[in-house]
């Protein structure tokens, strides 16, 4: 193991970026579901007949902000994942070093 492979990690900031991290993925979610971007075109131009290209990529548009909340809530999930993996392994530190110094007194 090198400099490299240590991981330094403050599980509080990580169980906070996480949680920001899911919270944007949601609130973007929430966004782009049901065709809030070709909504508020609609709205923004009244009485226009909006042409079905710009449906088309307004639609593509809410798909697209779709998956950067997915991608968001991943991350998120990834952090918390990471703080798990960081737990466990302190945990078996913790049990080499009770089990080195066991006979130790």
């Amino acid at each position: 193991m090198d400099s490299q492979d240590i991981l330094y990690l403050d599980p509080a900031a990580t169980r906070a970026l996480a949680d920001g991290l899911g919270t944007a993925g949601e609130e973007i979610r929430v966004i782009g579901k049901g065709g809030a971007i070709v909504d508020g075109v609609e709205e923004g131009l009244p009485g226009a007949n909006v042409p079905t290209t710009l449906h088309t990529v307004s639609r593509r548009a809410d798909s697209a902000m779709g998956a950067v909340a997915t991608a968001l809530m991943e991350m998120g999930g990834t952090a918390v994942a990471a703080i798990i993996t960081y737990k466990q392994q302190q945990e078996r530190v913790a049990a080499g070093f009770k089990a080195a110094t066991e006979g130790i007194r």
